[in-house]
């Protein structure tokens, strides 16, 4: 039997060929073309910050084809929400339901109490049974010491009935 190529130790050994950032850039276009589910997932697996930026670029740039894919939320809004992000926040309203361990993070100070966030988040927690969101009260609880709009404590009261 003959000793294989120096590739394919390299490849069962887990040190593959990686593309530069332009071929990266590439696929991730190529993969949103296919389906941004792909894009966003791709992201997700390969910890690149230039597959990182491009999904969030693509995201941001064709927010209405990324509605229906929750873990894409996290590329439009990022750490916190940014001046020119509110363009994109209306399509908040159709935006598929993320898990309620995410939607309670929309409450914290950093997004600064963004009103289309707020009530996205809302929609998706009273989405689920009162018997998985009421494990989050104490979070919603600590989210009131900000809440100027009221929608925390609206939605407190909706979970204790």
């Amino acid at each position: 039997m003959s000793r294989p190529s120096h590739a394919l130790d390299d490849l069962l050994n887990g040190l593959s060929y990686r593309p530069t950032q332009e071929p990266w850039s590439k696929l991730v276009r190529t993969a949103w073309k296919v389906s941004p589910a792909i894009a966003v997932h791709m992201a997700e697996r390969v910890k690149m910050p230039v597959v990182t930026q491009e999904v969030t670029s693509l995201v941001r740039s064709f927010t209405k084809d990324a509605v229906d894919v929750p873990e894409a939320l996290q590329f439009l809004l990022g750490e916190t929400i940014q001046a020119n992000a509110k363009q994109h926040l209306q399509w908040l309203l159709l935006w598929a339901p993320v898990p309620p361990v995410v939607a309670v993070t929309y409450f914290q100070p950093r997004y600064k109490s963004q009103p289309l966030l707020l009530q996205y988040a809302m929609r998706v927690l009273e989405q689920y049974p009162v018997q998985l969101t009421f494990f989050f009260v104490p979070q919603v609880v600590q989210a009131l010491r900000s809440d100027a709009l009221g929608a925390r404590q609206t939605l407190l009261s909706r979970l204790t009935r």
